[in-house]
């Protein structure tokens, strides 16, 4: 005897979306992570980054690129902790500034002391 799979139908109901877990409270902030991510803005916006606060070298040619589009932002009036993010596959505690021109968001790791990874984008 041989077995037949039913015929699709052409109109179907779309299946239920799967359930989704709560998403997990982002940890607190962290004051001193805090203050090495805002003396970390104010560095790279005026291009003034002291190499021996990073685990690993920073390229020289990228100082004054991330300058460019910090500075963009004019005069920062505010930082917002917006929480522990993915970016670049990377966890990181995140960062809203917001300038008198426009707003980033930097993305930070700090390990033993040493920032171990660092992002900047424009906000969205």
């Amino acid at each position: 005897m041989q077995m037949q799979a039913a015929p699709t139908p052409l109109h179907s109901t779309p299946p239920a979306p799967p359930a989704t877990a709560a998403p997990a409270p982002s940890p607190a902030e962290d004051a001193t992570v805090t203050k090495i991510a805002v003396a970390e803005f104010s560095a790279w916006q005026t291009g003034k980054i002291d190499a021996s606060r990073y685990a690993n070298p920073v390229p020289p040619a990228v100082i004054p690129q991330v300058q460019r589009g910090l500075s963009s932002i004019g005069t920062v009036k505010s930082v917002r902790y917006l929480g522990r993010n993915s970016v670049q596959g990377v966890t990181a505690d995140q960062y809203l500034f917001s300038g008198e021109k426009g707003d980033a968001v930097e993305s930070i790791v700090v390990q033993n002391g040493k920032i171990a990874f660092i992002w900047f984008a424009p906000a969205k």
